[in-house]
């Protein structure tokens, strides 16, 4: 555990560094041990390649809604990989989630233990 709330490393972008501060902020800090570091750097890391992935797919859609067939049938290849890129970025949210015990059903669980 650690004795006073972690920073952000600096190896994470700003973007990843606000949800690491959502992630410290909606938690006691010191639930957190130097162990779980490394899954709370990947949470952080995957939900933002997540967030970026989401926004390519509604543009391409748009694209793949208004397209005509040959555009359709690129459009559809690449919204098709995308679809498949966030599938597994949002598998490893929930597996870092489940790790750190920072879903909803863990918190449910420990409130029934105490």
């Amino acid at each position: 555990m650690f004795k006073e709330k972690p920073t952000a490393p600096d190896t994470l972008n700003s973007d990843e560094r606000v949800i690491w501060e959502m992630v410290i902020g909606c938690h006691q800090w010191d639930w957190l041990l130097d162990d779980q570091l490394p899954v709370l750097i990947a949470y952080c890391r995957h939900t933002v390649a997540a967030d970026r992935l989401s926004k390519k797919i509604n543009k391409h859609k748009d694209i793949f809604l208004e397209a005509d067939v040959d555009a359709f049938l690129k459009a559809s290849d690449i919204y098709l990989e995308l679809l498949d890129a966030h599938g597994r970025e949002s598998e490893a949210i929930l597996a870092a989630a489940t790790t750190l015990r920072i879903t909803h059903q863990a918190k449910f669980e420990d409130d029934r233990l105490n």
